[in-house]
């Protein structure tokens, strides 16, 4: 009871509970008006499954980089121990007055962030956000290997999805873009093997 109705974001577990970021609350996107922000999820959920216990966070607080990129929607992410790794995603963007992409990775601290969301705690903290373009791709899907991150598949939309919109561009990567990040989270590495045949979608 008081789950949200979500599709397309990203989740992490701690100790018995989910981390639920991002995503949509309006089912299938509209053929007109689609991915509208107030549409989008715009909280912070911590769910504890066997008790029925339900918290949440709007993503307000937060610098509006953060905000816009935890409300996308199709996002890369992956847990990798206690660290939620977030890329790319879509959505409105109110920085740049569009429909977008999101250029950024963003480290979360997990347990932290939960604690956080249930203690009722600055979010901030918890949150580290890289920027670069390498990173704008929604729909794909993010894993490791060793040291090495794979950014597999997926495309990178800007502009607004809909029947009528003016001018958006869309171009898939064709490939797996890999990288590396250093023990502070700074990409010291990246690369791309591209492959039209077979990693068009």
């Amino acid at each position: 009871p008081g789950l949200p109705g979500l599709h397309s974001f990203a989740v992490a577990t701690h100790d018995g509970k989910w981390l639920l970021i991002g995503g949509r609350r309006d089912g299938m996107h509209q053929k007109f008006n689609g991915f509208t922000t107030s549409a989008a999820n715009q909280r912070l959920w911590v769910v504890a499954p066997e008790t029925g216990q339900l918290w949440q966070r709007d993503l307000a607080e937060l610098p509006d980089t953060l905000q816009e990129q935890l409300r996308s929607a199709n996002m890369e992410f992956l847990q990798q121990g206690e660290t939620l790794w977030f890329a790319g995603g879509y959505g409105r963007s109110e920085v740049a007055q569009n429909h977008i992409t999101y250029p950024y990775l963003t480290r979360i601290d997990v347990p932290g962030l939960m604690a956080a969301v249930v203690e009722n705690k600055a979010l901030a903290p918890h949150l580290h956000q890289l920027r670069d373009t390498f990173f704008a791709v929604t729909g794909g899907q993010l894993q490791v290997l060793g040291d090495t991150f794979y950014l597999v598949g997926g495309h990178r939309f800007d502009g607004v999805y809909s029947a009528n919109s003016a001018n958006p561009t869309q171009f898939y990567t064709d490939g797996i873009r890999k990288f590396v990040l250093d023990s502070a989270g700074q990409l010291v590495h990246k690369s791309v093997v591209k492959d039209e045949l077979n990693l068009h979608r």
